[in-house]
């Protein structure tokens, strides 16, 4: 296993902690739930995201994959259905910006192509690092606006 192996895996586990922060954001926690409910969640959603990526690649399917794993994954908060639509789609809208404006930015400050840029593996995992610790901060800023403590 190589390390570009190991960050794809762990892309999926980053987005699914991200999409969970956002989810508690934005929806209440069941109280009825353990606390091991949410944690079992997190490693359901991260399984789908990492099965979506996998069979999808960079395709449109990966983003409906991706979307409806959380839309599914949310039933576990309290809700409108409504609302975990506009979350899911939400969710994987800032992870997919991000990830564009990073990529953006790397081919500016690199002088380099799209292609070369998603294909060198060190511009790759670059850009994975800084664009989930982008929506890793985005989402704790929506968390602690929704806790009151800024």
């Amino acid at each position: 296993m190589t390390i570009y192996t190991l960050v794809d895996f762990l892309t999926g586990i980053i987005e699914a902690i991200i999409i969970f922060i956002m989810l508690n954001s934005f929806l209440e926690s069941k109280k009825t739930f353990p606390k091991v409910v949410y944690v079992i969640g997190i490693i359901v959603l991260a399984l789908l995201i990492n099965v979506s990526n996998h069979i999808f690649h960079f395709t449109l399917l990966n983003a409906l994959g991706m979307i409806i794993a959380t839309l599914l994954v949310s039933f576990i908060f309290k809700g409108t259905i409504k609302a975990k639509m506009m979350i899911a789609a939400s969710s994987f809208l800032l992870l997919s910006v991000l990830e564009i404006i990073v990529l953006c930015a790397i081919t500016l400050v690199g002088q380099v192509s799209v292609t070369e840029a998603v294909q060198n593996p060190q511009l790759r995992l670059l850009g994975i690092i800084i664009s989930k610790m982008m929506a890793l901060g985005i989402a704790n800023i929506f968390y602690i606006k929704k806790a009151n403590i800024i």
